[in-house]
């Protein structure tokens, strides 16, 4: 079930992008495949349409790493009771990871998330 049909999931979508661009900026970086799977995660899940896309990704580039913890707790919350959806998260995060070649600072980041969320 994609994460838009469950309503609590749906209203956190900044909150996933959040996520998803600290892992990205974990290297200091943001390749175009990152950025290619930034907007798949956003248009599969929730159905946003590019401009939206585009919007939510300049609204994440200004988050401070308190952000992002504030952002994991409503997450940690929220996916207690989809134990489905939180894995196939923490999927993706994997997936953007590798997707421009593995670097040992964004693993450092997604152990972080996994410590938060689970």
């Amino acid at each position: 079930m994609k994460m838009k049909n469950i309503g609590l999931l749906n209203n956190l979508q900044y909150s996933f992008a959040t996520v998803l661009w600290s892992i990205m900026i974990s290297d200091k970086r943001v390749t175009i495949k990152e950025q290619k799977k930034f907007n798949t995660f956003l248009k599969n899940e929730f159905s946003l349409n590019p401009s939206e896309i585009e919007a939510m990704f300049e609204k994440v580039q200004e988050n401070t790493q308190e952000s992002i913890n504030e952002n994991l707790e409503l997450l940690k919350d929220a996916l207690n009771d989809h134990p489905i959806q939180k894995t196939r998260f923490m999927k993706y995060l994997n997936e953007c990871i590798i997707c421009d070649g593995v670097d040992e600072r964004e693993y450092h980041t997604f152990e972080e998330i996994r410590a938060k969320l689970f």
